[in-house]
Formats: C-alpha cells, structure tokens, sequence
C-alpha cells in the first residue's frame, strides 16, 4: 500500500538536466547525466532515450555501447545478467554438430583436401582401410571448417526481436592426429597419419565430441587459421579474433533487448515510446510544495527540445511536436495564440524540416504574447496601485503572493483562524474574481455594468458601515482620530521615519514596491499593498505635462546559419538615435556560451581598444560614461538582397542596462524603414519579410545557467570557446566590478526558493527593512500621503480597500 501510495505522488512533469558530453575512445557524446533512482518516471525515460539515441549515432561496437549505456543508465547489473545470458547459449552451442554444418577438410598447411570425403555425401570423410589409396582416408586430415546456425529468438523480447534474431559464423576446429598401418591395393604396408576418428562428425554427441576431438587438441574456442612464421611448413591457430567478431555480432542481436531489459527496470509500467517525454515537458509546473512555477518562453522552448532530442534525428517525427509545444505552454499564452496563430487547430505535417520552421514560428508568436501578457500585467498593475494580489487572478504568481496563498484560512498555515476568513477581490459588476478596472474587466464601458457595480460597491459600503466601522473605513483617506491607540501609534511611527529619512523633496522619484506590517498574535494577517506606480518621495505634485513612452519598440531577430538548426531568436530595441549597435556584455556572453555555433567572431580589449559611450546626461558637466570593451559578432540565417550572407555585430559592455540595442549602423546597412502605423520594421537590403515592432519596456536580464542546453556541440573546439568565455567573463566582472544583474521583478520565468527583489544587507538612507512568512525585501520608506494616495486611488477603481488600522 505504502509502494502505491508512493506512486501516486511521483510527479508527472520535470525539466530536463543539460547534457555532459564523454569521451569513448577517439568519439565524444553528449548523453544524460547518470540516472538517479530517485528522479521521477518520465525523466528517466527521457535520460534513456536521450543516452541511447546519442550512443546510437556514434554507431559504436555493441560491448562499448552497452558497458557505457548500463553505466550511465545506473543498471549495469541488467547488462550484464542479460549479457551472459546470450553468451551462455553461444559457449554451448559453438561445437554441438547439430548448430554446424561442415563445409571442408584441410592439412596441415591449411589446404583445403579435395578427395577426402565420399563422393555420396561431402561431409562423410573416407573410411581408414586396405586397399587402393584412392578409397582410403587421405593423410594429413587436420582441420575441418564448418560453419554455425544459432537462433537467438527465444532470447529476444517480443518488442524488441529484430528480423535477423540468428548468428551465422564459420569457423575451423582442430582434428586430433593418430597413426596407423595400412596396406594399399599392391599389399604394400605404409604409415598413415591422419584423423582416425568418426568418418561421420555429424553423428556424435557433444560429450563424444568433446571427449574425442576437443580435449585432445585442448581446443576451447573457435579458431582461425593464420599463416606460420618464420618460413614453418604449417599454419598456426589464432582464436581472439573471430571470439570478439563473434561476441560482437552476437551482443547486436542482443542489443535491442538487453535495452528493453534496463527500460523495464527503469520505469515499469511505462510507455517506451521517446516521445512520452516531450509530452511530460510543461511551461507550468509544480515544486516540492505544490506551488507553481512558471518557466519563459524561452527556457521552456529549451527544455522541450531537450527531451525530444531522441526524435529529432528522425526524417518524420513520431508526434505532432509543434502541438505538443503549444498544448502544454501557459493557458494565457494559448489564449494570444488563438487570436494570432491561424494553423492552431490545423493537422500539421510532422516532416522535420517543416516541424523545424512551423516551431521558428510558433516561439516567436508565444514571445511576442509573452511581452504582450507582461506589458499588460505591468499596465494593470500601476492602475491598481494599493492592490496587486488580486484573488485567483495573478497569472505569474511572486514569493509574496504564493506565500500569502499557502497561509490563507483553511489551509493549515501558520496564520489560519478557525473562524475567520479572508475575502477575494470580486468584481462589483460581473462577480468574476478581478477588480472592476479599464484592462481587467471586460464589462468595464458598459453602461449597465458600470450602474451595477455602482449599486454593489455602495451596498458594500453601507454594510461596512452597519457593522460599525463607517468611521473607521471610507472610500478616501483614513481617519487619524478613528484608529485605536495602536494603530495611531504605529501610524506616529512610520511618518517620523518617513520624515526623518526621506530626502529633499521632489528631488528623486522611487517605485513603491512592498509595505509589509509585522503581525500581531492576537489581530489580522498582515495585508501587502503593492503599487508599481512612480510617485515623489516628498509631497504630491503632479509631474511635468510632457509625453514619456516607456514602453520602446523592439523585433525579433534570429541568429544562426542552419535553418534546420533549433532557432535562437533575440528581442532587440530599435533606436535610431544610437550610435552604435550595443548590448550587455554578460547577456551576449551567454548566448554565446550556449549558442556557441551562431558565433563568427569574438574582439577583445587585448588586440582593441574599448569603445567609450556616453549619452545625453551630464553630471557636473561631465557625461556619464562607460566602456564597451568587447565586441562578439553573430551569423545571422538572412541573406542581402544580392545573395550575400550577414552578421550582427554588438559593442559590449557589463553596465549595459539593456539586452541589445540596434543603433544606427545597422539599422542603415539593413535599409530599415519602421512605420509606426502598421508597427513594422522593413530591411529593404535584406531577403526577408517585414519584422514585427512590439512595444515593450527595455530591459537586461541574463537567463539562468540551469537552462537546459538548446545545441549540445561535439567539437572539441566549442569546449574550449566555452572555456574561453568564461574566463573573459570573470577578468571582465574583476576589471569593472560586474556581475550579470537579475530584474528586480520576474513576472514570467522560473521561481527561485527566495526572494525575486534582491534584500541588501546595508539598507540605504529612506528605506525600510520588512519581512514576510518566507522572503525578504528592502522597500522605500512610504509617506502617509503615498499610502492616502494608493487608497484613494483603489476606492475609485471599484476595488476592497482596508483601512490603516486594519495593516497592523
């Protein structure tokens, strides 16, 4: 019962390890790392499938196959019972006369004996007798070639029995030599030396043939005969060869089943189809605790590759991959892809050249929708402002939110109360769980949505008021004098700090990010407002009336030069008023670590001297600089409009704060129109339709190194550009002082077991240190003209609001 409730609980989905690549003889392969008994079912058939697929290919000799196969598969005790079991057979077989057939006789300088046998049957040797000599047994009779027949089907497991389950092998076996006197047809006597056994071989047993051929020659093994050095008259016998060209072909034919064997052990019960893993691959997926994790686009695109490596060296994939890829992705991508992707519910070729370019597009259509549903969620997110966990809604959930949805009532949290329980946000119009806002309800200008959620939010105040709480709660700012005496306190308390730490008004601007009360035994949870709105640090004026577009435009470009290869597919920002194409440095250096086949050339600030950029802001009179001090130049798969082939080359620097950058040059050599209307970017020098323009926030974000490997290189010359790589990485982060920066929010990729806003351990000045149930941030001191605003603003989207004393 404990085994099957084990079993239950095994995880159905996993994301596949990298690759390690391992030298066998004068090869190289890339395989999975050993199998860990403890990992979940589909991941060790993805791990056999994956390993057996890349010994395969490098057609390796059946023993080396397995030997390795059973290691790295963690079964090599499979192998080498399923092994001996093959081997047995043929060891007991190899001299049983009814497994051969004779084919010659030879002497003793390994000529074949023509006149030997008996003219009726060419396996029956000549008796030994008086008379003429043509009739008598010829001398020198000394080996004997024969050829064997072994059927190995009842060894072979029905599902992985080939066409050709026998072993043919021909081979020699010495005939003991004996004299004796005979007369020939004249009665002249005369000494013969030959084989004076069994005329017919045929008919003895294996014991017989041991006991009167075998232990007389002391012949353990099928021979070769090879010719005598040393100028000697006779051949000598030579077994090593044809034993290993016989345990060869023996263990091919074994091959198939000894690795159905190590499958079954692995994981029974389970499907051996290789594709059984790709559907086990999905953008969502659940952690220890039951908690889920989102990957990006791109690390999921990954990771499906990963496990469906087995697949893709076949001409026609087994399954409908580009389905797989987009039945299994976030539900809110799938949603975008009905409105962008045409071919969504269309029966797809599996040919790979056409899987190849049908999932090309396919990743980039769900980026896109990824930017899209970030934009929005970022959008969404400063119209709320004082509340951003929104019950059920959140699509990319934070540590904060998941650790406020594993302690709600009912749960078993630390902070659940048996008698109360927190209410969701719901919608005063449509009931759905979502405030009534332009961008999260759908029924927002509707005029009778708006009357209804009206007539609710009033009902709900005036309830609010009935139980005794119309002084404390009102729409706009709370009441000082309503709140109890601890919360007058700590409001005291907090305005002081604010006021203390806070710095010249107006001078500086900062995002609102947490503000976390500590909980009290014996009041509420806490509550944690989050705005993402920008507002002063001091006092509350309304900013410049000036147009700031944040979000900038940006295409998707893709570099490589085999179209067969896997895309890699990069989001740029267009900027005409730069001078150069640019980019960070440490996130460049990681495409080129993992994409290490899209890269031409590398420069260096050993052979160059650094690029100095600077922009428009000055400070005392001085622009603010910083070096680009290597360069990393990348093929792309485009062509000129006159056949020609293209590079992208970026000047790279560690304080960078954007991914890549496309300045002037290029947008000048690729001819590039972009036309805000239709939002396209037009390369009229090159041979490749109209990129898409998204409008996204600019940002640097470098993936982290446990995203799976999308190219796994067997030349020896991509470990060591990698190696190089890295040590160009740790002199570049020793000479500026860098490190690869993580966004401060990560919406949309995977969840760490901490905090996604980085905590410091020196709080700067205007700060508050705050902790939560299971991370910690730092967050900007608040004025309680910030928390006045965001309540302010909340009551007039429609949404629940709490009152100061209810964040004690």
């Amino acid at each position: 019962m404990a085994d099957n409730a084990a079993s239950a609980r095994e995880p159905t989905t996993f994301v596949p390890k990298d690759c390690i690549s391992i030298q066998i003889g004068n090869a190289t392969a890339n395989v999975y790392p050993r199998v860990d008994p403890l990992w979940c079912t589909p991941e060790k058939a993805n791990a056999f499938h994956t390993t057996r697929s890349s010994l395969h290919t490098l057609r390796l000799a059946p023993e080396v196959h397995l030997d390795t196969f059973g290691q790295y598969m963690n079964s090599s005790a499979v192998v080498d019972s399923q092994r001996f079991e093959f081997m047995d057979r043929y060891h007991s077989a190899w001299a049983d006369m009814t497994h051969l057939t004779i084919l010659s006789f030879h002497n003793s300088q390994g000529q074949e004996i023509a006149n030997a046998t008996t003219a009726a049957d060419a396996s029956i040797l000549k008796p030994v007798a008086n008379g003429p000599v043509g009739d008598c047994r010829p001398a020198d009779v000394r080996f004997v070639r024969v050829q064997l027949a072994l059927d190995f089907r009842d060894l072979c497991t029905a599902a992985a029995a080939t066409d050709n389950t026998t072993l043919r092998a021909s081979y020699y076996i010495e005939l003991p030599q004996s004299m004796a006197v005979v007369t020939n047809a004249l009665g002249v006597a005369r000494n013969l030396v030959t084989f004076h056994g069994a005329a017919d071989l045929r008919t003895l047993s294996v014991e017989e043939f041991r006991r009167d051929i075998l232990n007389l020659v002391f012949q353990d093994a099928p021979v070769e005969l090879v010719e005598a050095a040393f100028n000697l008259a006779t051949v000598t016998t030579e077994s090593q060869g044809i034993h290993a060209r016989i345990t060869n072909d023996i263990l091919r034919i074994a091959l198939a089943t000894i690795e159905h064997a190590i499958f079954e052990v692995l994981c029974p019960g389970y499907t051996m189809e290789p594709q059984a893993a790709a559907e086990s691959v999905f953008q969502v997926t659940k952690d220890p605790e039951g908690n889920d994790i989102t990957y990006t686009v791109a690390q999921y695109y990954a990771y499906l590759l990963a496990s469906a490596r087995p697949l893709l060296n076949q001409r026609t994939l087994p399954v409908d991959l580009v389905g797989i890829f987009i039945k299994n992705s976030h539900p809110d991508i799938q949603n975008v892809l009905k409105e962008t992707y045409p071919r969504l519910n269309d029966v797809r070729s599996r040919e790979k050249r056409f899987v190849t370019t049908e999932l090309n597009t396919v990743l980039k259509l769900m980026i896109s929708a990824e930017h899209r549903i970030t934009s929005t969620q970022d959008i969404i997110n400063r119209a709320i402002g004082g509340q951003s966990f929104v019950a059920g809604s959140p699509a990319y959930a934070s540590v904060a939110e998941r650790t406020l949805a594993k302690y709600q009532p009912g749960d078993g949290g630390r902070s659940e109360s048996p008698t109360k329980r927190r209410r969701g946000v719901t919608c005063f119009a449509c009931g759905e769980p979502h405030p009534f806002a332009e961008g999260s309800c759908p029924h927002f200008n509707d005029p009778a949505y708006k009357k209804k959620a009206k007539e609710n939010r009033d009902a709900y105040m005036d309830a609010k008021r009935s139980k005794g709480k119309s002084g404390r709660f009102r729409r706009g700012e709370p009441n000082f004098n309503d709140l109890s005496a601890s919360g007058k306190e700590k409001m005291k308390q907090q305005i002081m700090t604010a006021t203390s730490d806070s710095k010249t008004p107006g001078t500086e601007s900062s995002d609102v990010s947490t503000i976390t009360a500590p909980a009290s035994p014996t009041k509420k949870p806490p509550v944690i407002l989050v705005a993402d709105a920008q507002v002063l640090a001091a006092g509350n004026r309304e900013p410049l009336p000036v147009p700031v577009q944040s979000l900038l435009p940006h295409i998707i470009i893709d570099l490589g030069t085999d179209a067969d290869a896997p895309p890699v597919a990069l989001s740029c920002v267009i900027d005409t008023g730069a001078s150069l194409t640019t980019g960070n440095f440490f996130y460049c250096s990681y495409i080129a670590k993992r994409f290490p086949q899209t890269v031409s050339k590398v420069y260096t600030s050993e052979t160059y001297a650094p690029i100095s950029l600077s922009g428009v802001v000055q400070t005392d009179g001085v622009a603010v600089t910083t070096d680009l001090p290597v360069a990393f130049e990348f093929h792309m798969p485009y062509l000129t409009t006159d056949g020609s082939p293209t590079n992208l080359l970026v000047a790279c620097g560690p304080q960078v704060s954007v991914n890549i950058i496309l300045g002037v040059p290029f947008l000048s050599a690729s001819g590039m129109t972009i036309d805000f209307v239709d939002n396209v970017a037009d390369c009229r020098k090159l041979a490749v339709k109209p990129f898409s323009i998204e409008s996204l926030k600019a940002r640097v974000h470098v993936p982290s190194p446990a995203t799976a490997n999308i190219v796994n290189p067997q030349d020896e010359f991509y470990g060591s550009f990698v190696s190089d790589m890295e040590k160009l990485e740790r002199n570049i982060a020793e000479v500026y002082a860098a490190v690869p920066s993580a966004p401060k929010r990560v919406r949309f990729g995977p969840v760490e077991p901490q905090s996604l806003l980085t905590p410091s351990d020196n709080p700067p000045p205007g700060t508050i240190s705050s902790a939560g149930a299971d991370s910690e941030a730092i967050v900007p001191a608040v004025s309680n003209a910030m928390l006045r605003d965001a309540l302010r603003s909340a009551a007039a989207l429609g949404m629940e609001t709490h009152d100061y004393a209810d964040i004690e």
